[in-house]
C-alpha cells in the first residue's frame, strides 16, 4: 500500500512539472509571438525568433532536469526510508530471537540445579547433569558474546591479537563439545604440517563455533558435519560441510550480512539471531581472509574459510 501511494505522489508531481512546463512555453510563445506582430523589421524578426528558440530551449532543459532531479530525490528518500524500516524490523526480530535462544540455555541450567537439589541422587547422575549445565552455560556465553563482538565491530573496538596457538589442539576441543552436546557424527580432518600457528585463539574459536552451530542446526541429526582443517602455502584452511537444507545462490552473500534470516520456511522454523555469519564474515575479514560458501553435493552447504597463519618457530 505505501509503494502504491508513493508511485502516486510521483506521478502527481511529474504531471505537475509537465503541467506548469506547458504553461510556461505556451506563455513564452504567445509573449515572442505578440513581439513578432508588432514589427516587420527582419534583423528584428530574426532576432525575435532566435531569442523564443532560446528560451523554449532553457524552458524544456530546466524542466527536465528538475523532474528528474525531483524523481531521483524522492527516489533516495524512498530507499533511505525503506531501508531504515528494515533495519528497525530487523532489530526487532532481533530482539525477540535472542529472547527465545537466551531462555533455551537458561531453563536448562535451572532444570539441572533443581534436579542436583533433590536427594537421592547418584554420582553419576549428579555429575551427568553438571556437565550439561557447563556445557549450556558455555552456549549461554557464546551466545552473549556474539552480541557484545557485533556491537564492537559497530564501534570499532574489536582487535585482533596475534599468538601462539595449537590449531589443532583448539578445534579438536571444540570439535569434541558439540559431539558431547548431540549424538550426532562429526568427522574432523586436519593436515598440518605444523601444530602451533600465529593467530587469534579467540576469533578462530568464535568463527569454528557459529559454524558448527549453522551445520548442526539447518541439518538433520542423521547426518554428519565434516570438518577439515588444512594449512598450505602460508594459509589456514578451514571448511564445515554439512548435508542440510542448503543456501540458494540468491542468498549466499545475504547470509553474511547482519540480522539477516532466510525467508525459507525450514529456516523460518529453527531459532537464530542472525548474527552468526556476519560475525564469521567480520572477523575473517579481520584476520585478512575471506569466506566462500558453496553447495554441498548432493545436498547441504559448505564453508570454507581461509586465512593467513605464519607458523611459530
Amino acid at each position: 500500500m505505501k509503494r502504491w501511494i508513493s508511485i502516486l505522489i510521483m506521478a502527481y508531481i511529474l504531471v505537475a512539472i509537465s503541467w506548469w512546463g506547458y504553461l510556461l512555453f505556451k506563455k513564452n510563445n504567445d509573449y515572442y509571438t505578440a513581439m513578432h506582430s508588432n514589427t516587420s523589421d527582419v534583423e528584428q524578426l530574426a532576432l525575435i525568433e532566435d531569442e523564443r528558440r532560446r528560451q523554449s530551449i532553457m524552458i524544456i532543459g530546466e524542466g527536465v532536469v528538475l523532474a528528474i532531479s525531483v524523481l531521483l530525490g524522492i527516489g533516495l528518500i524512498y530507499r533511505s526510508v525503506t531501508k531504515e524500516i528494515q533495519n528497525i524490523n530487523s532489530q526487532n526480530n532481533f530482539l525477540l530471537s535472542i529472547s527465545h535462544e537466551l531462555k533455551s540455555p537458561i531453563a536448562a541450567i535451572k532444570l539441572a540445579i533443581q534436579t542436583l537439589l533433590r536427594p537421592g541422587l547418584k554420582e553419576g547422575q549428579k555429575k551427568l547433569l553438571m556437565d550439561r549445565a557447563v556445557l549450556d552455560t558455555d552456549r549461554l556465553e557464546r551466545m552473549v558474546e556474539n552480541v557484545l563482538i557485533s556491537a564492537n565491530f559497530d564501534n570499532d573496538r574489536f582487535k585482533i591479537y596475534y599468538e601462539d596457538v595449537d590449531v589443532r589442539a583448539l578445534v579438536t576441543r571444540i570439535v569434541t563439545e558439540y559431539k558431547q552436546l548431540s549424538d550426532r557424527i562429526f568427522n574432523l580432518g586436519v593436515d598440518l604440517a605444523h601444530p602451533i600457528y600465529k593467530t587469534d585463539q579467540s576469533a578462530l574459536r568464535i568463527i569454528l563455533d557459529n559454524l558448527l552451530e549453522n551445520a548442526t542446526k539447518y541439518s538433520k541429526e542423521d547426518k554428519p558435519v565434516d570438518i577439515e582443517l588444512v594449512a598450505r602455502d602460508g594459509q589456514l584452511r578451514l571448511s564445515v560441510s554439512d548435508q542440510g537444507i542448503g543456501i540458494s545462490d540468491y542468498e549466499k552473500s545475504k547470509v553474511l550480512d547482519r540480522f539477516y534470516r532466510s525467508n525459507e520456511q525450514d529456516v523460518r522454523t529453527q531459532k537464530g539471531t542472525g548474527l552468526g555469519l556476519y560475525i564469521v564474515k567480520r572477523l575473517v575479514v579481520e584476520l585478512k581472509g575471506t569466506v566462500d560458501i558453496r553447495n554441498n553435493h548432493p545436498r547441504g552447504t559448505i564453508v570454507h574459510i581461509n586465512f593467513p597463519a605464519g607458523v611459530s618457530s
